[in-house]
């Protein structure tokens, strides 16, 4: 038995009404004038540049070079101070075609002072900060104000610098540690100790000397902490340590954007590595870092690489994919400390696009979710709109 649904006469569409009844609500309301057209935007558009050329010339006609214009500045003696020292702030503010009036002064402990100058005294070293706020009366009744804020400096410590030469040392190369380049703010620095540690025996603390350069020589291959304590003729003091890394063996990517893997293996020392082993691993990478899948792995053979010699290594044999990655390279020797270094990125194809990051964060990404999630809510906001039509809309349209 065959059905047929026939469209019965004097039926309305309902899809045709719809439209019709939105083109009437547009219509009515472009008549009311809560929609603008094009012309009255074009309208609208000249006015506004028309209103704001007028508001620009007479700007230019009543403003003149005697409006007032009020400037803050201060200094103080002494420029460096002790603790319990008194500290005098004087004000060198100044007004353009005005005078200037009140001058408050606002410290860091809230108190505040009334002058042109002012005294305080810190008990304490440390940098602390000073607000000047001025206020100016012009010549034709104008007034204007303004604030400048500066910090002062008690009992200023030196500021000790180490420049280490070779920046990358190697097993009985003698390096030079330099620390000519420290400054002291209010004095001279009169003394300098030396000292370094393994990162491994971070309690055997060693001497090197009190000199402002010295020189030393670490025979074996390693992590070094080098410490510089500085004094200046007041007594302050202060200081700052260098991670020095001491290895024949330096591994370095050559190209970040290019066709496969390319990195480069030196000998830096004056020996022969031997023994060299690296391992390349790619894994891909979720979305927020959480899990890693090995994708590719690809290790070398015992290979010798004399000093002051190098090895380009290009690898092109891992699967074509698209895929965040992390790149791991670790390069061993018998007579060298082992080098590991991972790198970020992405694989197009057989096309590597990475960064090196030594630190990682697994929520560095989360910004990056906020399209798909838009994406997702949006896609969400319509579906139940439209269950919320199906469901009560058709009595209204019925």
């Amino acid at each position: 038995m065959k059905h047929s649904l026939k469209k019965q006469k004097g039926s309305f569409n309902l899809s045709k009404f719809k439209v019709i009844f939105i083109l009437i609500v547009i219509c009515c309301l472009i008549l009311a004038g809560y929609i603008p057209t094009f012309n009255s935007i074009l309208v609208n558009n000249k006015e506004s540049l028309k209103k704001d050329k007028e508001i620009i010339e007479e700007i230019k006609e009543t403003s003149s070079y005697d409006d007032v214009w009020a400037i803050a500045s201060f200094y103080w003696k002494p420029r460096y101070p002790d603790p319990g020292e008194e500290i005098t702030f004087y004000s060198t503010s100044h007004a353009n075609n005005g005078v200037i009036g009140s001058k408050s002064w606002r410290f860091h402990d809230g108190k505040t002072a009334y002058g042109y100058s002012v005294t305080k005294t810190y008990e304490k070293k440390g940098s602390y900060q000073v607000t000047l706020s001025v206020s100016a009366h012009g010549i034709k009744g104008g007034f204007d104000r303004d604030s400048t804020t500066k910090y002062v400096l008690v009992g200023g410590d030196p500021f000790p610098k180490i420049k280490c030469i070779p920046e990358y040392p190697s097993p009985g190369e003698e390096v030079k540690l330099d620390g000519s380049e420290s400054t002291d703010p209010d004095g001279k620095i009169i003394s300098y100790k030396w000292s370094y540690h393994d990162v491994k025996t971070p309690n055997k603390v060693i001497a090197l000397g009190t000199d402002m350069i010295v020189y030393h020589t670490w025979s074996k291959q390693g992590t070094y902490i080098v410490s510089l304590f500085t004094k200046d003729d007041k007594g302050n003091n202060n200081t700052i340590d260098l991670t020095i890394d001491v290895s024949i063996l330096k591994l370095i990517y050559t190209d970040p954007f290019a066709r496969g893997i390319n990195f480069k293996i030196s000998n830096y020392g004056n020996v022969t590595a031997k023994n060299v082993k690296w391992d390349v691993e790619i894994f891909k990478e979720s979305l927020l870092r959480v899990r890693s899948k090995l994708l590719y792995k690809k290790s070398s053979d015992n290979l010798a690489l004399p000093s002051l010699d190098s090895q380009d290594i290009i690898l092109k044999d891992f699967r074509r994919r698209i895929c965040k990655i992390k790149l791991v390279i670790s390069v061993d020797a018998d007579n060298a400390v082992k080098i590991s270094k991972t790198y970020y990125g992405r694989i197009i194809g057989k096309f590597i696009y990475l960064k090196e990051e030594k630190t990682r964060s697994p929520t560095g990404n989360l910004f990056k979710l906020m399209i798909p999630m838009g994406i997702s809510f949006m896609i969400f906001s319509y579906m139940m709109f439209m269950l919320r039509y199906f469901t009560f809309g058709w009595f209204f349209f019925k």
